[in-house]
């Protein structure tokens, strides 16, 4: 490539002027962490969705707000994202024990509104009646819900991996390894969900992991992809996103084997890089020998409509060092993405060189590896949109 070069709840509640001050009465916002649907509080309305219970009797003034719809045993999250009170109906505390979870929401910090009553929110056991608390929350806080509870709020919003976990709790293959991770983590974006089909492509092992952007908002990730890390199967992908993050195109493999079944070259350890003009360089080390997997030349395509559409590869010229072996390609990686942190704002990144020459115990002609050095360098002309031609070295 040359020129480069290189050195459960809704809607807003007004409280009675004898439980609410003045500037009190805004309801909460809340962002679910977990899967659940949102339906309205009203006479009829299914409460859960493992058992036949519809809303029969409950405090008037919940009527028209929604709710969080689970099975009636489901523990979920959700966190405050607007601050306002919350208000949560569950079984009395005089009813029969392990059926509501009054206890829990009074360490929470809620409070029983004793005005409202009791209500046989449903059917006609005595365990099914209902009290209401409620408590004043803040932004940021997260709140833990148990069997059974019926919460309230002025505004909710799903989960943005919502899909995903309705995903894997239908997919017993990857089901419990994405719920794990998502509930783990609780990211506010998802790029890729491993499909573990090795046959098809080898995507369980996702490192070297890096999102970055154009002017206009667009998003772009890059990583490298394989069944297991250092396998043969080890390729470089590339994904986009037009909605700040929220959905992204699935993956696109720009080099190495997609599967380990028919083996190619691997590609590994990209280096994204854009130009002024908006033109999209991928760079990446790639091995052309059977040597140990650091082993490779550095090899580049570009894109200049947003990732649709990519050049030929094309190599990039990579200094060498008299520490590099001299009868196989140098050993190298960079784990990171290059920054506009040379001169002139030119990118810059750091490099892990492998080897030294030690002629008091390498073979005639050949060396061997025997440390590794921290370098830097700097790509001198990725603004001048550099063509994907054939190349020499620098």
């Amino acid at each position: 490539m040359n020129p480069i070069t290189s050195a459960a709840v809704l809607l807003s509640v007004t409280w009675p002027a004898a439980t609410a001050a003045p500037g009190e009465a805004t309801a909460a916002t809340l962002r679910l962490r977990d899967a659940g649907a949102v339906a309205v509080i009203r006479p009829g309305e299914p409460i859960f969705t493992n058992r036949p219970y519809t809303f029969e009797a409950f405090p008037a003034e919940l009527t028209g707000l929604a709710f969080v719809r689970h099975e009636i045993e489901a523990s979920w999250r959700a966190e405050v994202i607007r601050a306002g009170w919350l208000q949560v109906l569950t079984a009395a505390p005089e009813t029969a024990a392990g059926h509501g979870q009054a206890a829990r929401l009074l360490a929470a910090g809620f409070e029983e509104v004793a005005a409202a009553g009791r209500h046989q929110l449903f059917g006609q056991s005595p365990a099914d009646r209902v009290a209401l608390y409620r408590k004043q929350v803040q932004v940021g806080e997260v709140l833990e819900f148990h069997r059974w509870t019926v919460v309230a709020a002025g505004q909710i919003e799903p989960s943005p991996f919502q899909e995903l976990l309705a995903r894997a709790a239908r997919e017993e293959a990857v089901g419990r390894h994405v719920r794990e991770n998502l509930l783990t983590l609780q990211p506010d974006y998802v790029v890729f969900v491993p499909q573990q089909r090795r046959e098809i492509v080898g995507d369980r092992y996702n490192d070297h992991f890096q999102v970055f952007d154009k002017p206009d908002g667009t998003l772009f990730a890059a990583w490298t992809q394989a069944t297991a890390e250092g396998e043969v199967d080890q390729h470089i992908c590339f994904a986009r996103s037009r909605d700040r993050g929220r959905t992204w195109s699935a993956p696109l493999i720009l080099a190495g084997s997609p599967n380990y079944v028919n083996p190619q070259p691997i590609a590994s350890w990209q280096q994204p890089l854009v130009s002024k003009s908006g033109r999209i360089y991928l760079l990446w080390n790639q091995r052309i020998s059977n040597d140990p997997l650091h082993h490779g030349i550095m090899v580049g395509k570009y894109s200049d409509d947003d990732g649709e559409t990519w050049s030929q590869p094309r190599v990039v010229p990579l200094p060498r060092t008299n520490r590099d072996p001299v009868d196989k390609p140098p050993s190298w990686c960079i784990w990171q993405w290059p920054l506009r942190l040379g001169a002139g704002g030119k990118y810059l990144v750091g490099l892990t060189r492998h080897g030294a020459i030690d002629p008091a115990t390498a073979p005639a002609g050949q060396s061997r590896l025997t440390g590794s050095t921290v370098e830097f360098m700097q790509y001198d002309n990725i603004d001048d949109d550099p063509p994907a031609t054939p190349s020499t070295p620098a």
